[in-house]
């Protein structure tokens, strides 16, 4: 048997059909997009609309999502884009995210809150029947684009500006928590922090997506994105990354870990040979091709239908997002 750490890597990398290929980072619009004048301008404004932020990483927050906006707006409300049609990829990641949740108990939550909510998209995916979703972050510009992408999208969102460390609720007065990329900028004591407080106010189920490392899809988007993306487009905290062990989390937050696992194996548009190891790459050439067969004008449905076929194992291991559902229920 080949042992994976020093098996042989090819020479030539894994390359994504154009028609399967799924946008999810603005960054890969290229640099001519972003620093069109008329972005570049409207951020500006907006940024101009902004109280002024409490401290300098608050501050890259605010700047970074106000970005995320004008690009939004000049480039998917000025063409009449729907935002699974301007960043598909993104869309996907939340959908996904969403049908776990939906998974996980036998009646959908009527109270949400998305803890560190960015842009809010859970919002759009996760089940139409909740009563209450709750966007949480501390960045007003997220906010914002949370809001607006709500009003675009018909979905019911609360803004919130409230910190992780501190969540502005009883306890237990919270169906279901979610968060994605939040923990993983924290070292693990916080980590536990936040999870324990997100715990406190849920009474059912809290779940947290982060990358996962190990995948050649984080690989090989993080290489580019600190390649390509420059300061303005970097979301200001991925300049580290903690290891995040739910397991651990678990046992030094006092509670149970109902399981984990990872999602969203959708290729980017090219992985380098030097990410693969011969299993990565057989598995993604398979993938590729069970997407390819499934295509039918939609590489969202496509890669749905190839990622639901994925053994669980091979998910697990590969998914650019690892999860841990955590039981709130005393």
């Amino acid at each position: 048997m080949t042992d994976e750490s020093t098996a042989p890597y090819f020479s030539v990398g894994i390359d994504v059909p154009d028609n399967l290929y799924m946008v999810r980072k603005t960054f890969e619009f290229g640099t001519a997009t972003l620093t069109r004048s008329d972005v570049q301008s409207r951020s500006r404004y907006l940024l101009s609309r902004l109280p002024k932020a409490t401290d300098s990483e608050i501050e890259e927050l605010d700047r970074y999502w106000t970005l995320e906006q004008a690009l939004y707006e000049v480039l998917a409300k000025g063409r009449h884009l729907r935002y699974d049609q301007y960043l598909p990829g993104r869309s996907y990641t939340y959908r996904q995210l969403a049908r776990i949740i939906d998974g996980l108990t036998s009646r959908p939550p009527e109270i949400v809150v998305d803890v560190g909510c960015g842009s809010a998209l859970l919002s759009h995916y996760i089940s139409p029947t909740y009563r209450e979703y709750l966007a949480l972050d501390v960045s007003v510009a997220a906010l914002r684009l949370a809001a607006l992408l709500a009003s675009d999208h018909n979905s019911t969102v609360t803004p919130m500006r409230a910190s992780a460390f501190n969540l502005p609720f009883t306890d237990g007065s919270i169906d279901t928590g979610a968060s994605l990329g939040l923990l993983e900028h924290f070292p693990h004591e916080i980590q536990v922090r936040i999870v324990s407080e997100t715990i406190r106010v849920c009474s059912d189920v809290a779940i947290f997506a982060v990358p996962n490392t190990a995948s050649a899809i984080f690989a090989t988007m993080a290489a580019l994105e600190r390649q390509e993306a420059g300061s303005a487009l970097q979301f200001p905290l991925e300049e580290h990354y903690f290891a995040v062990d739910f397991d651990s989390i678990a046992v030094d937050c006092g509670a149970r870990l109902i399981t984990h696992g990872a999602f969203h194996v959708v290729s980017p548009h090219h992985i380098p040979a030097d990410k693969l190891s011969e299993q990565e790459r057989l598995m993604f050439s398979n993938l590729i091709a069970d997407a390819t067969d499934a295509y039918s004008g939609s590489a969202f449905d496509a890669w749905s239908a190839a990622e639901a076929a994925l053994p669980r194992a091979d998910r697990d291991r590969w998914g650019w997002f690892a999860y841990g559902v955590f039981s709130c229920v005393g």
